[in-house]
Formats: C-alpha cells, structure tokens, sequence
C-alpha cells in the first residue's frame, strides 16, 4: 500500500515539472517574439549617425595645378533606417568618397573656384546611395586656388662627404644620375626654384667603388609638384693608386736662331701618382716640359721648368728640379 501510494505520488511530481518546463518554453518563444517585434519597431525607424570618410579629389584641369592645400578628409551625418544603415555599416566596402573638381564654380577671380557645401553633399549622396542622405556635413565651401602648369628641368645639387682609405682615391668624375630632374607644377612655386639637393651623404675609409641610391629632399612647399624621380643614384669611382716616375727632355723656347742652348740637366725626372689599372697606358710622350728663354734677361743662369703638358689619368704631378742651368753658344 504504501509503495502505491508513493508511485502515485511520483507520477504527480513528474507531471508538475514536466507542465513548468512547458510554460518556461512558451514564456521564453514569446520574449523572442517580443524582441523581433520591438526590433523590427526600432530598426524601422529613422536615425542620424556620424560616419568618417577619406577625401580624394578627381577631374582636375590638365593645363592648371592646384596651388592650396585641401582637406584630405570628411565628417558627415547620414539619415537613414536602422536597418539601411546597420546594412551599410557591416558591408561598407569604400571608405573613400570623391569630389569631382571639373564641377567647381567660378569667382571673378580668374584662379579662385569654389565648390559650395550642397554640391559636395549632392556628389556624396550620389555615391552612397539613393537610402542615404546627408543630413550634415563638416565641409564649408572648398576654393580651389589654380595657378599655371609649367614643366621645369632643375640641377641636382650632390651632398657627400667621403674620405680615403690609404692609398685610395678617386679614379675618376663622381656621377649623378640623374644629374638634372624634370618637374612640373604651379608657375608661383616654381619661378624661383633653382636647384634640388640630395640627402647628405658621409663615406669613410673608401677602397672601393661605390654605388649608392640618394633621396632628393622635398620641402613642403614643393609637395604639389611632380617629379619625374625622387631619386638619385651616386658613383664614386675609387681606385688604388701607386707612384710612377719618368725623365723627361727639356724643351728650351724663344732661342734665337744664331744660338744653341744646351740646359743641364737635359732630362729631368718627374713623379706621378696613376692608378693600377692604368699604370702601363702611361708614356714620356704624353707629357711636355718646358722652359722659356729670355733674351733680355743677360744675367740669368738658369731656366724655370714649366709642364704644360701631362695626361688626365695621372694627378699630383712632381718635377725633381724647378729650374735648369744652361748654357748659350752661337751656331
């Protein structure tokens, strides 16, 4: 009897839960229908949000360059349903609008445009859409400022500092490549520039050739030009240099016909740095050393040298002796 009356019992209880666990089902589909409706109440409503974009500017006069600096960013308020507008944010593939200067409006200044702040609004709206519009923008009235295009070919002015290792130097011209830069750009900007100069350069102890790439600096106020290249590339040519001697036959000039002169020494040695690799292209007839004899000058006893001559691979060029004495017999 008393194992009945609990199977009874036990039954009653499932029965309770079972019926609770239906009722918190019911109230809980109904919560989520609730919130659909309110969701579907709220999204279908109208609302203002602001939204950042990046600015770009397209369809400028090819004959004209933009002389003022023009903001490279807009804040605006859009009005919209929720439901375009949380569409937009979550499939917002662009963070650029654009702003068509071919568009502009003309002041009585031939070089000031304008573009007022509801025809950018009209070109935005344009761009987002039909659903979107704009209810605010941050953008007063843009003006344009165009002077002249002018094309300019200016010098590249070279920094560089450099230094030696021992026995080492130039073998030849440093380079620039390019050496000039072609530039185009507003006619104010460019009348009074004049040349372009590198980043400095600073080499030490250099046995080598060297190629370096070398930025142009920019100033500022030249942000609005075009360069054909921002670049140049630097050769230092180097080359290891060894001494090299020769002797050499004294020319003797202005000598009267009737006479002989005869210097003493009648060669002399000379010095020479030249570098390896033209070590063996030089010669004694590739240099000239001269002296001048000076008929009213009849105390003199000896000759000044002079080398008027000498080839361009070799440098520091030495004479053993400056002056020569001579001898002056008639023929």
């Amino acid at each position: 009897m008393k194992h009945q009356v609990k199977s009874v019992l036990s039954l009653l209880k499932s029965g309770n839960q079972n019926a609770a666990s239906n009722r918190w089902v019911t109230f809980l589909y109904c919560l989520l229908i609730a919130f659909l409706f309110w969701l579907l109440i709220v999204f279908s409503n109208e609302y203002k949000a602001p939204v950042s974009f990046n600015l770009r500017y397209i369809n400028f006069p090819q004959d004209k360059m933009l002389a003022n600096k023009l903001p490279g960013r807009v804040d605006i308020e859009i009005t919209t349903s929720g439901f375009t507008f949380l569409g937009f944010y979550f499939n917002r593939l662009n963070d650029t609008l654009y702003l068509d200067v071919s568009k502009l409006r003309k002041n009585k200044n031939e070089q000031d445009y304008y573009l007022p702040g509801y025809s950018q609004a009209q070109q935005f709206e344009a761009q987002l859409g039909n659903q979107l519009k704009i209810s605010k923008i941050d953008l007063d009235t843009l003006h344009f400022y165009f002077d002249k295009k002018i094309t300019k070919v200016v010098p590249v002015r070279l920094n560089l500092n450099y230094e030696f290792e021992k026995q080492f130097q130039l073998s030849g011209k440093i380079e620039l490549k390019p050496s000039k830069i072609v530039l185009s750009g507003p006619a104010s900007v460019m009348n009074n520039l004049v040349e372009l100069n590198t980043q400095q350069l600073n080499f030490k102890g250099l046995n080598k050739t060297i190629l370096r790439a070398a930025d142009i600096i920019i100033p500022a106020e030249l942000n609005s030009i075009d360069f054909s290249t921002k670049k140049v590339v630097v050769k230092i040519p180097v080359e290891k240099f060894t001494e090299g001697t020769l002797e050499l036959p004294v020319e003797v000039l202005n000598v009267p016909e009737q006479y002989q002169l005869k210097t003493f020494p009648s060669r002399v040695k000379i010095t020479y740095l030249v570098g390896l690799s033209n070590y063996q292209k030089v010669s004694a007839d590739q240099f000239s050393l001269l002296a001048y004899y000076d008929a009213k000058d009849e105390e003199a006893s000896s000759l000044k040298l002079k080398l008027v001559k000498f080839p361009e691979i070799v440098r520091q060029v030495k004479i053993e002796t400056e002056n020569v004495e001579f001898i002056l017999k008639k023929k």
